[in-house]
């Protein structure tokens, strides 16, 4: 089962985090299990379960695995969109939705405006 990484502290992240850890940490929300933000930062499920692990032996997150549950999980309601995700990924791209109209596309990507061109791939 996944964890739903949470961040510790919502301060500036510590030194010493590698891009891929920055990268992570920029989507942990305490909403996403760690398969929906696999998908968000556009890594793989194991990368990103190492990365949760080390970003909580800095102790920048906290995850605990939900207890377990003997209800079936729901299924997700259609939305006439054809679009098939999980209440929480759905949740997330509506709240990052309004900004489109807004934000910048280095605010969207959640990377600084002098970013190089390899941060932004990632």
């Amino acid at each position: 089962m996944s964890r739903v990484p949470r961040r510790v502290d919502s301060g500036a992240p510590p030194d010493g985090l590698t891009p891929d850890e920055h990268q992570v940490l920029s989507a942990v929300d305490g909403v996403l299990d760690e398969e929906e933000l696999a998908f968000v930062v556009g890594m793989a499920p194991d990368r990103v379960a190492e990365l949760i692990d080390a970003l909580a032996s800095k102790a920048v997150v906290s995850c605990e695995a939900p207890p377990p549950s003997d209800k079936p999980k729901p299924a997700s309601k259609p939305t006439g969109d054809g679009i098939d995700l999980s209440a929480n990924a759905r949740k997330y791209i509506d709240q990052l939705y309004p900004l489109l109209e807004r934000a910048t596309h280095y605010q969207l990507l959640n990377v600084a405006r002098d970013a190089t061109s390899n941060e932004i791939k990632h």
